[in-house]
């Protein structure tokens, strides 16, 4: 198996070296081990890093490995699942027999030591109640204080795939949660590790010399960063503006996620081909070169979630809780869909909070009106509005009789507005309904930019056009007439998958964005017009880099 590279930055390599079962061994090749009871594990937890060698291209493909933070590799808990095959012996059968906690992490949990690279080892011996057996596989666990209780015994491993916690499990006070990888693997996916009886020991001593069996393992969660424009400028009505992002955050990402990456339908995608008719036009949902799989599903992964629901599926975000800085990193649960569910209102995206101001000016409350980028300061708005009612009422013709409100209805707050009665007067006295109705109707909305502020959105691609290219002039997806042409050309073009590393880099901002962060309709993710122009870059962590225009 090709897995010198697997998981440079978003995995650990753990070596894992004899178990046994509760059944006593065949005499004669037991390796020692006479009768039912203590056996012993060596683990090797080995933290690696990049090879030199590894491609590092600036888009979304596959196996780009990449080092992160010293902390994404903090690991203070540790614990080894040991599972018996039942029935035909297949992975999804297997039930857990036991949990052992692993408390000798050397030196990562020695006192007063203080990890500061990513390149570090642990070793111990565990101690399991298992005696010798074929039918033994084994999954690590690190960082999670409740895996007795996730990992309960009698549990089929399909059951504890599709068992759902939230991201205090995902991120916590020991460190990310982290436990084995899927590989591609004779054609399908497998997580658990096959345990080989001859490498389970009686003794301590004899387990620390025995050659180890591999397990991949990656974190839980998803992680996200952003490059921003040092310059940018955009041009509206033959006048000049510099848009300067101001902070970020993640919206719309997952409340839950499975405590194992999720890959049951493994078979039903895994030859789906990239669209491509370049290199990268084979296999997409795994790699031939590490055996590592790019795909999961999630706990809403074929639910439709209308944007009415998206508050009570996902976790979203206001104006004043946008506030990551450029520099500063996201983390998130993984968020995927079929192509039928390939929609705004359930796709993870960030969204960019940024000032917009006249070149060489500083940023201040602006309108535009309707779909129009055209930029009114106040007295402009006030002029249009008075402009509209004296072409409007033929008794109110004198623009000097007409006075706004100090604080009208649309400059209050920012969003989409229309004039209220008390916005506007003429000679003394407040426009009629009927007549602040047919000023509305004649202008239609307004938009307030309260303090000179906009917002941009970038939908986090996971394929993206790498493997999954579209264009605006082509149908959205297709499903209506060829479904299964659509998941082949589109599965997996938006999402997130744990362990992968999503940085967005932001190439230019063409136009204006919006005065409020935009709503998340449910229609296609993919839009027939742009107001933002990106990369996403995805190295593995790995991480995939997406380059915007905004």
């Amino acid at each position: 198996m090709k897995l010198k590279n697997l998981f440079s930055v978003g995995t650990c390599c753990i070596l894992l070296a004899s178990c046994s079962s509760d059944e006593p061994a065949n005499n004669g090749n037991n390796n020692g081990v006479e009768t039912q009871g203590t056996s012993y594990v060596n683990i090797a937890i080995n933290l690696p890093t990049v090879s030199s060698s590894m491609s590092r291209a600036d888009d979304q493909s596959n196996d780009q490995f990449y080092d992160g933070e010293a902390s994404e590799y903090q690991v203070k808990k540790a614990y080894l699942v040991i599972f018996k095959g039942e029935g035909n012996g297949v992975e999804s059968e297997a039930i857990v027999s036991g949990v052992y906690n692993i408390d000798n992490l050397k030196p990562w949990n020695m006192e007063g030591t203080e990890m500061d690279n990513v390149t570090s080892t642990a070793q111990t011996v565990a101690k399991i109640e298992e005696a010798p057996a074929d039918n033994l596989w084994a999954l690590v666990v690190l960082n999670d204080a409740d895996a007795e209780e996730h990992f309960e015994k009698g549990k089929k491993f399909s059951e504890l795939t599709l068992k759902p916690v939230d991201m205090d499990v995902m991120k916590n006070s020991n460190g990310f949660y982290m436990t084995n990888a899927p590989l591609y693997v004779n054609g399908g996916a497998q997580t658990l590790v096959k345990l080989n009886r001859n490498q389970i020991k009686a003794t301590e001593a004899e387990a620390k010399a025995a050659t180890a069996a591999e397990i991949y393992v990656e974190r839980g969660v998803a992680k996200v960063t952003v490059t921003v424009p040092t310059t940018a400028s955009v041009t509206i009505d033959n006048k000049k503006y510099v848009p300067t992002i101001q902070k970020w955050a993640l919206d719309v990402t997952n409340k839950t996620s499975y405590l194992v990456r999720n890959v049951s339908s493994f078979s039903t995608w895994k030859d789906f081909k990239s669209a491509m008719t370049t290199a990268k036009s084979g296999p997409r949902f795994y790699s031939e070169d590490s055996d590592r799989i790019y795909w999961a599903i999630d706990p809403n992964y074929d639910e439709q979630v209308l944007a009415s629901a998206t508050k009570t599926v996902f976790n979203t975000v206001s104006e004043n809780q946008i506030n990551l800085d450029a520099s500063a990193k996201g983390y998130c649960l993984e968020n995927t869909f079929d192509v039928a569910n390939q929609h705004q209102s359930q796709t993870t995206r960030v969204v960019f909070k940024a000032s917009f101001a006249p070149e060489g000016g500083s940023p201040e409350t602006f309108y535009t009106v309707g779909a129009s980028s055209v930029i009114y300061n106040k007295e402009g708005m006030q002029n249009l509005v008075k402009a509209e009612a004296i072409k409007l009422f033929e008794d109110k013709k004198d623009g000097d009789k007409y006075t706004f409100a100090t604080n009208t209805s649309v400059s209050a707050t920012a969003g989409k507005h229309t004039i209220e009665v008390g916005d506007v007067t003429y000679d003394g006295n407040n426009l009629t309904a009927e007549e602040i109705e047919a000023i509305n109707e004649s202008i239609g909305s307004i938009n307030t930019y309260l303090n000179g502020e906009c917002y941009y959105v970038a939908r986090i691609q996971h394929f993206g056009q790498t493997y999954t290219p579209w264009t605006s002039t082509e149908p959205t997806y297709g499903l209506e007439t060829n479904a299964t042409l659509a998941n082949n050309n589109y599965l997996g073009r938006y999402g997130m998958v744990r362990n992968n590393w999503y940085e967005l880099a932001v190439n230019d901002i063409k136009t204006l964005g919006s005065p409020v962060v935009p709503e998340t309709p449910n229609t296609p993710d993919d839009e027939k017009t742009y107001y933002l122009s990106f990369k996403v870059n995805m190295h593995s962590w790995a991480k995939r880099v997406q380059n915007i225009t905004l």
